[in-house]
């Protein structure tokens, strides 16, 4: 059960990653595009 729990924790935390850099990417993006 536990292992089960940290196993979801990091999914969590990997997904919460992703978001956060996909969020980057788009204010870089949007930044260019100002800039041009």
């Amino acid at each position: 059960m536990l292992e089960g729990m940290i196993q979801i924790d990091q999914d969590h935390t990997r997904v919460a990653n992703n978001i956060e850099a996909a969020k980057e990417k788009m204010n870089n993006k949007k930044r260019k595009l100002l800039k041009a």
